[in-house]
């Protein structure tokens, strides 16, 4: 934290319990501050969240107490000044779980789409693998704002977590669209991927319009099915 007040910049980090910072003149764990001296609290959604104004080696710092639905489930929070109204507490809480999602995408596209596993050494060459893996994220989170799609994934994957209530705690939202995805072609594969009996020269495939699909579904109620073209066996199709 030194380098942030150094530079004067505003943060919102995490903080382990047995940091102490001074309460009213006097020196206290972060974790006996958030568990017993913390005892206004404020809900909102699933969580509720109290703060207090403290200092770290004499200077202003404000300690965030966030806790979920599950017992002894704290979160401790450290962010700069003193905070004067609950908003702003609350508004530095979500600011840190949004963070969550941010690191999720940079997970998803280094597991999921295999960037740990690369082998390329060239500086334009990995732009161009990073561009292609931010190509599929962003298609994946296209299908997802689908309404109908989204309910198709949904219900070919498994990936969310729940606490002792049931109540969803993480969504794992990119691994589940890639899941979704790979099960629904696994499962459906002979009859998204099949041909007609030829009855011309010309064979007949199947495809889907994925602009269609993807820039259109608010206009759409159904998935009318998926239509049919004629090709030349001299053309390639991708």
């Amino acid at each position: 934290m030194e380098y942030l007040y150094e530079k004067d910049l505003s943060f919102i980090i995490r903080s382990v319990g047995n940091r102490h910072v001074t309460h009213r003149g006097k020196k206290i764990l972060v974790s006996k501050l958030c568990k017993s001296v913390i005892n206004k609290r404020y809900k909102k959604h699933s969580f509720s969240y109290g703060y207090a104004k403290c200092y770290y080696k004499g200077r202003p710092i404000t300690v965030i107490s966030a806790k979920g639905a599950e017992k002894d489930n704290y979160v401790y929070l450290l962010c700069e000044g003193h905070i004067r109204k609950s908003k702003e507490a609350f508004f530095r809480v979500k600011s840190y779980f949004k963070r969550w999602k941010v690191e999720e995408s940079f997970r998803f596209m280094k597991q999921q789409l295999g960037i740990e596993k690369c082998i390329v050494r060239k500086f334009d060459s990995i732009k161009t693998m990073l561009g292609i893996a931010s190509f599929c994220w962003n298609l994946l989170s296209r299908i997802e704002s689908d309404r109908l799609l989204a309910a198709e994934l949904e219900r070919m994957s498994r990936r969310e977590k729940y606490n002792t209530k049931n109540k969803t705690v993480c969504t794992f939202m990119n691994y589940r669209i890639s899941d979704g995805i790979r099960n629904m072609l696994l499962s459906y594969n002979k009859r998204l991927f099949r041909f007609r009996d030829k009855k011309y020269k010309s064979d007949i495939v199947y495809y889907m319009k994925i602009p269609y699909y993807l820039e259109k579904h608010r206009e759409r109620e159904i998935i009318d099915g998926i239509p049919v073209v004629r090709r030349k066996k001299s053309l390639l199709v991708a």
